[in-house]
């Protein structure tokens, strides 16, 4: 949560005017989409490695799983890798 935080305060810092960071279990797409269904006027923002072929198969795709299947918009920025992300 701590990691969450400091990505909400710097999202804040730069603009944004209203984030919520909840730390969620279980299946990751499904737990994205269900909280997505529970929480009308929102958006979904996530990072993707950006798989595909054999990786995406073996791995799955829990961006494609909730670009699917939300009822919410979603938006996906794909991850660089050799950077860090806070």
């Amino acid at each position: 949560m701590e990691y969450l935080h400091r990505v909400g305060d710097r999202l804040h810092g730069e603009g944004v005017a209203t984030s919520e960071e909840q730390l969620l279990h279980g299946n990751p797409a499904a737990a994205i989409v269900d909280l997505a269904h529970e929480t009308p006027d929102s958006v979904v923002a996530m990072t993707t490695h950006g798989r595909s072929g054999i990786g995406r198969w073996v791995l799955g795709s829990v961006a494609d799983k909730v670009a699917r299947h939300s009822c919410r918009p979603v938006l996906l920025v794909r991850g660089a890798e050799d950077q860090p992300v806070d």
